[in-house]
C-alpha cells in the first residue's frame, strides 16, 4: 500500500494518503513533518504520528467534503466547525451555526447549496420562544422597543 504525503507550513496541517484513506493532522511542525518523511522511507511514519499524539482532523459533518479543524468554516458547504453543535446536533446553542446540525444536513442531502439557505434558523424571531430546537429555553431574547433601536 502506498503512502503519499503532503504538508501545509501556513496551516500546520499534514496530509497523509495512504490507499483509498485520508488523514489530516493538525499542529504539525515543521520539525516532526521532517521526522515523519525520514520515518515514511523507513516504514513506520503511521506510527510516529500515532505516537506523537497529534490529532486527526474530522470531515465537515455536513457534506463530508473538508477536513476541520475546531472554529474552520467549510469553503464548500459554509458549516463552521463547532464542537457544541456536532455533540449535540438536534439543539441551536447560539454559535456560529444558526440552524441544527441535523436541519442543514436534511437541506444539503436534499440538494440545498445555497448557504444562507442553508444555514437559515427553522424558528427565526419573534418565533424562537417556541423553538423545540432550543438548547437554552431558559434564555429567550426579547425583541428591542422602538425607542432602544432608534
Amino acid at each position: 500500500m502506498s503512502l503519499v504525503s503532503s504538508y501545509d507550513s501556513s496551516l500546520s496541517r499534514l496530509t497523509v494518503y495512504l490507499g483509498k484513506e485520508t488523514f489530516v493532522y493538525a499542529d504539525v511542525s515543521p520539525f516532526h513533518h521532517d521526522r515523519f518523511k525520514e520515518r515514511r522511507n523507513k516504514g513506520y511514519a503511521m506510527a510516529y504520528l500515532r505516537k506523537q499524539g497529534f490529532r486527526i482532523l474530522d470531515l465537515c459533518p455536513v457534506c463530508g467534503r473538508e477536513h476541520l479543524d475546531t472554529h474552520d468554516i467549510c469553503g464548500t458547504c459554509g458549516w463552521q466547525e463547532d464542537p457544541s453543535a456536532t455533540d449535540h446536533p438536534d439543539l441551536c446553542d447560539g454559535g456560529p451555526n444558526w440552524a441544527p446540525l441535523n436541519i442543514i444536513r436534511k437541506r444539503w442531502k436534499d440538494g440545498e447549496r445555497d448557504r444562507e439557505v442553508l444555514g437559515r434558523c427553522p424558528m427565526p424571531f419573534p418565533n424562537c420562544r417556541e423553538c423545540p430546537y432550543d438548547a437554552f429555553p431558559e434564555i429567550r431574547l426579547e425583541p428591542l422597543d422602538d425607542q432602544e433601536t432608534g
